[in-house]
């Protein structure tokens, strides 16, 4: 990303003069294609000098809301920013954060907005770690593109609990969505079924005849502990409160180590069943099964979880289980253009859970 450069100083008369015709862009008074008055005539209608208004035309061109064609005059862009921009807002920064920190969500996401931008011609802004930290280059770009109105939307990757209270989440006249959930916040959410996905997944090990399952989680045990065993009561499966582990954010690539220990009991002690709820882990826990020399599909059937269209590496057969990133983008982009156009929608919009085969059939459609 090109570095923040130091703002220019401008006067007074220089702001009120493009604020009002950016207003006027805005507002569709002045609607794309649309030639604007000579820059002599903004400098009297305005009662301002020509510098001043040349200044103040130049600076909307700068911002993409103009552009001018020599002897033919200046013209509102074919798709002004705030019609054709998009922020795409990442907690964590890939070049300060850790590996571990910079999942396959977030490259996923990235990967989309780029196919996005090349198929749709909207113009994706990635912005990197936007947390409580009000100095990073990021932070004040975003802020620059808030200030001068210059966004169609945010599009936030997680939750953005850490930025209430700033204009980020707050500045009127954006539309914004999360990816995840938007409790506590009055734009929308698109989420994932993750009981679904646990549903499904469990299907799958009854499906394979497994009975001894271990699951392994990227976070905490205890969210999956009381929903578990109603779902594992409910298919006669066995889902032992230590086979149910967790491995922390910093720490994906133990899931190898603790794979390995499981496979050294007996065969008729271990599981013959692995669910792995997320795709950081799939690596690490499949490089831990073939270290232990232990068969897959034969000895153990392993139900993985994926962000389609981007599977973890996998060398051995698995049965991929998740959800379609390029649906949550797409669904996100409607929510923010109806939310412009003024439309009602909905506060939640739930993704489903999809195995591979099913995922191959989504091409970026919306869920109705």
């Amino acid at each position: 990303m090109t570095p923040v450069k130091s703002r220019q100083r401008q006067s007074p008369k220089q702001n009120q003069v493009a604020e009002a015709l950016r207003r006027e862009i805005l507002d569709g008074k002045l609607k794309p294609k649309t030639r604007l008055p000579s820059q002599p005539e903004v400098a009297r209608r305005f009662k301002v000098s020509a510098v001043t208004a040349h200044l103040a035309v130049t600076r909307l061109a700068r911002e993409g809301f103009v552009y001018s064609r020599k002897r033919h005059g200046t013209f509102v862009s074919e798709k002004p920013p705030h019609l054709n921009n998009y922020a795409l807002v990442f907690w964590n920064d890939p070049v300060s954060q850790s590996g571990a920190q910079w999942s396959r969500y977030y490259t996923a996401l990235t990967n989309e907005a780029i196919g996005i931008q090349q198929r749709e011609g909207r113009r994706m802004l990635l912005f990197h770690g936007i947390d409580q930290h009000v100095d990073s280059d990021d932070r004040q770009r975003l802020m620059s593109y808030i200030e001068s109105k210059r966004l169609g939307g945010i599009i936030f990757a997680n939750t953005p609990h850490e930025l209430a209270g700033t204009p980020i989440v707050e500045q009127p006249g954006i539309p914004r969505v999360a990816l995840m959930s938007a409790h506590g916040f009055d734009f929308p959410g698109v989420e994932v079924d993750a009981d679904g996905w646990q549903r499904r997944a469990l299907d799958q090990m009854v499906a394979q005849g497994r009975k001894r399952i271990a699951l392994l989680m990227l976070g905490r045990v205890s969210y999956f502990d009381d929903e578990m065993n109603k779902l594992c009561a409910e298919r006669n499966l066995s889902i032992p409160l230590h086979w149910r582990i967790a491995v922390g954010h910093y720490n994906a690539a133990e899931a190898s180590r603790i794979v390995q220990l499981l496979m050294q009991l007996p065969p008729s002690e271990r599981p013959n069943g692995l669910v792995i709820t997320d795709d950081n882990l799939v690596e690490h826990a499949l490089a831990g099964l073939i270290a232990a020399r232990v068969h897959v599909p034969e000895d153990v059937a392993v139900v993985g979880h994926c962000n389609f269209p981007y599977p973890p590496p996998s060398v051995v057969p698995i049965t991929r289980l998740g959800f379609h990133i390029g649906q949550a983008l797409q669904v996100a982009l409607e929510l923010l253009d109806r939310q412009r156009r003024g439309e009602v929608v909905p506060k939640k919009t739930t993704l489903p859970a999809l195995l591979e085969a099913e995922a191959a059939q989504v091409v970026n459609a919306p869920v109705t």
